[in-house]
């Protein structure tokens, strides 16, 4: 079967929850209104009605209010290539995601290619990670889906092909759970170089750099530089693409300095003094005690001198490290 071909059949399949992701998105909807609205006897009707609608698909009829069922239908569905996870909010209520898993394209294990419902709601503090109850326990997967609507290429079976080799080569290894802290500072105190500085130097220290210089494509390349949106790592690939052996030793070297490097930086970073809530006090404070919500720390901290030199002094770190192991390869 051509890539095309298995990539049409893919689509096909994920039509099959179309009613099931209908369901879902009324449900979400009537759970929202009943929030708003809680003492309102309408809406908490429409949320129980909502729970019991009937939706089919694979030749079965389901509800919501059987959650188990569910999940095993849709595990079934193309040999496991599809999971539905569901997580309860403090009430209670179920959030959804449904997502499409793929075979990295080398070794064993897996990733989710696509997101084929998510509520508004469900937790995914690290957009680039997600863990799914399987098999009885929790895994953490590296999630692709939002590089893959990034893919700007018409040609969208060459995605299911370069999405996996990307997957496999490059992100599985760049993106791990122990960078949680980085991403979020990353993100919402607006430091990007820290993220992708931290995914480098993991990338250079969890691959072999021969074995991966090696199966670079161009199409992987373009992928990593627009698609997942990391020009720095996409300029780095290129450089081990050109490189000889003592290129990769000294990668390997740089990278190991540059860990310990961000490291410092990250620590003086979160000691950094500031006025907090009227009193001295250090980043790490209002940093850990809001972790879920640093969206809401960040905004009041941007007024503050003392956090903005902080922000910029970690940002430099990061970006020196970044050229340091782009140098390395030259």
């Amino acid at each position: 079967m051509t890539t095309k071909a298995k990539t049409e059949r893919m689509q096909d399949t994920g039509r099959i929850f179309s009613p099931l992701v209908r369901n879902l998105k009324r449900f979400d909807a009537a759970r929202e209104a009943f929030l708003r609205r809680p003492g309102e006897i309408s809406t908490r009707s429409a949320l129980e009605d909502r729970l019991s609608d009937p939706v089919s698909f694979a030749g079965e009829t389901f509800h919501l209010t059987e959650p188990t069922r569910l999940k095993e239908a849709v595990a079934q569905i193309a040999n496991g290539g599809f999971h539905l996870e569901i997580r309860a909010d403090l009430r209670g209520m179920p959030r959804y995601y449904l997502c499409r898993l793929r075979s990295f394209a080398s070794g064993s294990g897996s990733f989710i290619s696509d997101d084929l419902y998510r509520s508004p709601d469900f937790p995914l503090p690290d957009p680039r990670l997600c863990k799914l109850f399987l098999d009885g326990r929790e895994w953490s997967f590296v999630r692709m889906s939002d590089c893959g609507i990034r893919w700007m290429e018409p040609d969208t079976a060459l995605l299911s092909t370069v999405l996996p080799q990307a997957a496999s080569d490059v992100f599985r290894y760049a993106w791990d759970e122990d960078q949680m802290l980085a991403a979020l500072t990353a993100r919402h105190f607006s430091v990007e170089a820290l993220l992708e500085a931290v995914e480098c130097v993991y990338l250079a220290l969890c691959v072999d750099p021969c074995r991966l210089r090696g199966s670079l494509s161009e199409s992987v390349l373009i992928f990593v530089e627009h698609a997942a949106a990391r020009p720095a790592m996409a300029a780095m690939l290129r450089n081990l693409a050109d490189s000889d052996g003592d290129g990769l030793n000294r990668l390997v070297r740089t990278a190991r300095d540059g860990y310990e490097r961000l490291s410092v930086a990250f620590q003086r970073f979160l000691g950094t003094e500031i006025v907090w809530m009227g009193k001295p006090t250090p980043l790490s404070v209002p940093l850990f005690s809001n972790f879920t919500r640093l969206s809401d720390v960040a905004r009041p901290m941007e007024s503050l001198p003392e956090f903005q030199a902080a922000r910029e002094k970690l940002a430099t770190s990061a970006r020196e490290v970044l050229e340091a192991m782009r140098a390395s390869l030259r």
